[in-house]
């Protein structure tokens, strides 16, 4: 691990400051409590987050025809899956941007559409979609499976919804009673009581125009609206022109975090801007009356200030992502505030951050694509600053192959893959990654990839789409299944692999997981790890011989998390089965004992256990290890490089860089 401390130095200041003197005093966020409000006000300028966003893919249907509102996007990190909702269906999406299927259809019956409008995935995985015009929220499986529907709860405003365990969360409107205003309702709503977390009112004004004459009510222009977003059971939302974002939970005011940048002025020429390039019903009116955006904004009027918040949304960290305008048109930048509230930088982008796939992996949406008033949305993935966008590796990478299949045995399980049979050359060939040209490697480690075998499957099998969590780790330890809790190191569990766990100890995971389930979980064997690597492809990685930039997490890999930690699994593309992290974040533990050439292979795929020269009669002294990790060398990242574990001034539960993925047979496996 080359220059560590530079490294942890470098974050450090990324996401804490590191100014000299005064004004580090300036920029640290003075933290006060006000009437049982934890208020964090993060003071000092803008400053750089450390990385900027690149375009990953645009999640483009095959009709093209896709519509995308900012609360209609939803992703599952850990299915990797995207949602669009789209009126009347829900366009499904791989992390890849890749499109998946279609869910619902145009009708009034369960599992159709009339106006899917907003989306979100409710405490147990599963994704609820508002339809405002049939009146009902709807729940849906990953694999696009109508779980059920009820009536909704209010009569539905937008923008946005939560569900949580036993509440639901959304805008509701209404009249104030006390003249031309229109009040926005943030409620929370449960089987006891209706709760009106936030109310901002909207004044209005009355559009006269040739079209209609008699008048129209409609909001002034760039009237505030509610902005809000959710994670678990705190509601953040932005109360005021000023930039202040308040955390709600159980009931009552939590959390207040501000920062000094003031409200944006509106005058007459912005506010006839707005209606020109902005989104909103307007231009609807410009078009159908022949009207100009002066007439509009002096016959409805305007507001004098507008917020400086555009949008808001939560990572899968806790960390909350503040969308920023400079003139109230569009957005321009996004503030990136810490769990705690703290403000760690801003990165520009003309766009509004909706979903996360990952911490460093989101979907973007641009609200005026071209002039034309239409929406677009996108996968983008934060690259740390520094890294050339000359270097940026921008080669289309395989499809995703039609032939796998995704299921899931139950609720906290792991998300498998089934594969297809068929056959590959394991290990390397002559001539990549030679020692002789990477200091690095050592001459031994060539031969452990040798000779070339021809494994061929006469069964198919699945395995893990992504590393074991430590979501699906503590689940084990909470049923009394795994004895051991490891440490995270501080980089967080969820979404993070599993580490710190030594091969007994995923032996005793896949055991527990064989009885919760009734089926027969194990470790891949190596053959079985190195066929799902690479997927069909026949280079080094699955997406070409050269190691490129961003593609994996490993020292010198170009990515956000090289030599640092673990990322959160599905931060990165996966290969054509669909499998993520294959390379890279850890090393993962199979079931075989190590032997130091492939010599010998099975055929079938099976696992070498007994005649290694470690074997005991009992158990492995170096059981075999695959696929590099965040802090291992590139050359480790290809999908024929072995490794092992040997006792040394260390236990097999040290490594930070260890985790694993789990397999299992397929009943009734038909010859996929």
């Amino acid at each position: 691990m080359r220059h560590r401390w530079r490294r942890w130095l470098g974050w450090f200041c990324v996401f804490a400051g590191c100014e000299s003197g005064n004004e580090a005093v300036r920029s640290a966020p003075l933290i006060t409590d006000s009437a049982g409000i934890r208020v964090v006000v993060s003071r000092g300028p803008d400053r750089p987050f450390g990385a900027t966003p690149r375009l990953a893919a645009a999640l483009v249907p095959p009709d093209s025809a896709l519509t995308p509102l900012p609360w209609g996007i939803a992703a599952d990190p850990l299915g990797g899956r995207i949602y669009v909702a789209d009126r009347e269906r829900v366009a499904v999406f791989a992390s890849n941007g890749s499109w998946i299927r279609d869910i619902g259809r145009s009708g009034e019956g369960p599992g159709e559409f009339q106006g899917a409008d907003a989306l979100t995935l409710d405490p147990y995985g599963a994704l609820a979609v508002w339809d405002t015009r049939r009146g009902v929220v709807s729940r849906w499986s990953s694999e696009g499976d109508l779980l059920n529907e009820r009536r909704a709860p209010v009569s539905y405003w937008g923008p946005g919804m939560a569900v949580g365990p036993d509440w639901t969360a959304a805008v509701t409107t209404g009249g104030t009673g006390s003249g031309p205003e229109l009040t926005q309702r943030l409620v929370v709503v449960s089987a006891a009581d209706t709760v009106a977390v936030l109310e901002v009112v909207q004044p209005m004004g009355m559009l006269r125009l040739a079209c209609a004459p008699s008048g129209i009510p409609a909001p002034k222009v760039l009237a505030p609206s509610v902005v809000w977003t959710a994670r678990g059971d705190t509601l953040f939302f932005v109360d005021g022109a000023a930039y202040r974002v308040d955390g709600w939970v159980r009931g009552e005011r939590s959390t207040s975090f501000r920062r000094p940048v003031p409200a944006v002025g509106v005058d007459g020429e912005r506010a006839a801007r707005a209606v020109a390039e902005g989104p909103g019903p307007y231009r609807g009116f410009m078009r159908r009356c022949a009207t100009t955006p002066d007439e509009i904004v002096r016959s409805v009027g305007h507001v004098v200030e507008a917020s400086p918040i555009l949008w808001l949304a939560v990572d899968p960290s806790g960390r909350l992502w503040v969308t920023r305008t400079d003139d109230a048109l569009g957005p321009h930048r996004v503030d990136v505030l810490s769990p705690e509230g703290g403000y760690l930088g801003s990165f520009p982008f003309r766009g509004l951050v909706t979903a996360f796939l990952s911490d460093s992996v989101f979907v973007g949406l641009r609200l005026d694509v071209d002039g034309t008033g239409e929406t677009a949305a996108s996968i983008h993935h934060l690259v740390p600053d520094g890294v050339p966008t000359t270097a940026l590796d921008t080669r289309p990478v395989p499809a995703l192959r039609s032939d796998v299949r995704e299921f899931r045995d139950c609720g906290r399980c792991p998300v498998m893959v089934q594969l297809p049979r068929g056959g590959f050359m394991m290990g390397a060939p002559a001539g990549e990654a030679p020692a002789a040209a990477d200091r690095t490697r050592p001459e031994a480690t060539e031969l452990a990839e040798r000779p070339r075998v021809e494994v061929v499957f006469d069964r198919s099998f699945a395995i893990g789409k992504f590393e074991v969590t430590f979501a699906e780790w503590d689940a084990c330890v909470e049923a009394g299944g795994c004895t051991y809790s490891p440490g995270d190191d501080g980089w967080g569990r969820g979404s993070r692999p599993v580490i710190h766990v030594a091969r007994r100890d995923a032996e005793e995971y896949v055991r527990w997981l064989s009885t919760r389930t009734g089926e027969d979980y194990r470790l891949p064997s190596e053959a079985e790890w190195e066929y799902a690597a690479r997927a069909g492809t026949e280079t080094a990685r699955w997406w070409g011989d050269e190691l490129g930039v961003d593609r994996a997490p490993c020292d010198g890999c170009g990515s956000w998390w090289d030599d640092d930690s673990t990322a959160p699994v599905g931060s990165f593309s996966p290969n054509p089965f669909g499998l993520h992290d294959m390379l890279g974040n850890v090393t993962e533990w199979v079931s075989d004992c190590w032997h130091p050439t492939l010599e010998g292979q099975p055929i079938d795929g099976s696992a070498r256990v007994t005649t290694s020269p470690w074997w005991d009669g009992v158990s492995c002294e170096r059981p075999v290890r695959r696929g590099g990790a965040w802090s291992h060398y590139p050359w480790t990242v290809r999908a024929a490089a072995r490794s092992f574990y040997f006792p040394g001034n260390w236990t097999d539960r040290d490594s930070p860089s260890a985790g694993f993925r789990v397999a299992r047979a397929v009943a009734g496996d038909s010859g996929r």
